[in-house]
């Protein structure tokens, strides 16, 4: 529904099918086999999308956690100096 803001689903060929023996958290990460991205997203009438958020603060990159306000910071400092 355009202009609503809701999760972002994916699916396709290039997403994860599930986690490795980690039934738990695939019963939280997809739904009818979609994967659950955590970023809260619009859709508008062209059919583009634009990230808006996310539901959790902090995202755990290959065991390395990163928190959405520093990633913000960095891209808010590099705007800044063009």
């Amino acid at each position: 529904m355009p202009g609503v803001v809701g999760e972002l689903l994916i699916k396709g060929p290039m997403v994860i099918e599930g986690y490795w023996e980690n039934e738990i958290a695939n019963q939280s990460a997809f739904i009818d086999g979609y994967w659950c991205s955590g970023d809260l997203a619009k859709i508008d009438e062209d059919g583009f999308i634009y990230i808006m958020d996310r539901k959790k603060d902090m995202i755990n990159r290959g065991g390395e956690k990163v928190y959405s306000v520093e990633v913000e910071n960095v891209i808010y400092i590099r705007i800044r100096k063009f």
